[in-house]
């Protein structure tokens, strides 16, 4: 009996060496591992600020996103002054539209164009300025630009060019709110009036 007991505490005490070194074999495995994902980790942070927060990056920033306003504010600083200098045919569309006051309303969306297109262009209020264009442009799509076009005496193939065109400018007009979204969202850059403002 005697030696079935040593025997039985030969095999723990051979069990608890065998579990403490394993056990501690894992434990460094494990500490080793999140070391290195640490240090990978933590380089890689170092080169991503390194290749976004470059002097060159930034400087090629600031001129990206005022050719983006340009190009933006453009066409609404010409939609809006041909609105304003022709009402009748914005109202003519309007009232077609069936929305009341058709040339008083020609007259604020042409006003609104212009300035808004302005603002966007020199980087003032942008976000206000940003949300207010997205929600017109995603207004117009839908009012004015959703319908098929079908003209009283117009061959069916024009009026399905017409259609297609009109088809075409909706998706214009929703593709200028996501880009009016991003810039009330990101800001106009460092070459702006809200950009001078903020440094």
């Amino acid at each position: 009996s005697s030696g079935r007991d040593g025997n039985v505490s030969r095999w723990l005490a051979n069990f608890n060496h065998v579990h403490e070194r394993l056990s501690g074999y894992l434990f460094i495995k494990i500490e080793q591992s999140v070391l290195h994902f640490s240090y990978f980790k933590k380089q890689r942070k170092l080169l991503e600020n390194y290749l976004l927060k470059t002097p060159e990056d930034a400087m090629n920033n600031k001129y990206v996103l005022l050719l983006g306003r340009i190009l933006l504010a453009a066409v609404f600083i010409a939609s809006g002054a041909g609105k304003l200098f022709d009402a009748a045919s914005t109202a003519g569309m309007i009232a077609q539209a069936g929305l009341p006051a058709p040339t008083a309303l020609a007259y604020l969306a042409g006003i609104f164009e212009l300035a808004s297109g302005l603002a966007v262009l020199v980087g003032f209020q942008t976000m206000i300025v940003g949300y207010l264009l997205a929600a017109f442009c995603v207004f117009t799509a839908f009012v004015f630009h959703a319908s098929p076009i079908n003209i009283p005496g117009f061959p069916d193939g024009a009026n399905q060019m017409l259609t297609m065109f009109n088809q075409i400018n909706m998706m214009k007009n929703l593709a200028m709110a996501g880009g009016f979204l991003v810039l009330a969202s990101f800001g106009p850059g460092s070459l702006s009036i809200d950009g001078r403002k903020a440094a």
